[in-house]
């Protein structure tokens, strides 16, 4: 027996809470789920210059990585060090009017703060988007289980 390949596309997500614990999500048009804001990494970008591009056109925020970053070297090349997600996951996309062929995401997820900017959403792609307490997540049956989960390890 062998493993179906499916394609794979990289993307970065911000987990971003505010000074309440609440937690900022969209409402996502294909998915049709509340998900934390980010996207696809593009081929010219690291996954930190992603998130901050994919953040400002979502959320209308600009943000700040949180969390471990080795110091900056030149040894062997190395010429930046970016920073350790928070959680890396794989997610099945199914088909849809976007793609007509199942795929996978390898998901770099970072925990983030509001640096700037002033809430907008990006209506091409989002119904919505509002702040979460995670009792609210726990009662809005459209937040994926992978999100309350991150949210709950988020906020130990």
């Amino acid at each position: 027996m062998f493993a179906l390949k499916l394609k794979k596309d990289f993307v970065a997500t911000a987990l971003i809470f505010d000074e309440n614990k609440k937690m900022l999500l969209v409402d996502h048009k294909r998915l049709g789920l509340w998900l934390p804001p980010g996207g696809h990494i593009e081929e010219e970008e690291n996954p930190e210059e992603a998130l901050l591009r994919e953040i400002k056109e979502e959320t209308g925020f600009e943000i700040e990585i949180l969390g471990e970053r080795f110091r900056e070297t030149e040894i062997n090349g190395i010429s930046k060090a970016l920073f350790l997600p928070f959680h890396l996951q794989v997610e099945s996309i199914p088909k849809d009017s976007h793609r007509d062929f199942l795929h996978e995401h390898i998901d770099l997820i970072y925990l983030c703060r509001i640096v700037g900017g002033k809430l907008a959403h990006e209506k091409s792609a989002h119904h919505a988007i509002r702040w979460f307490s995670l009792e609210e997540m726990k009662k809005e049956p459209r937040v994926s289980k992978d999100t309350l989960l991150l949210a709950e390890k988020a906020l130990k």
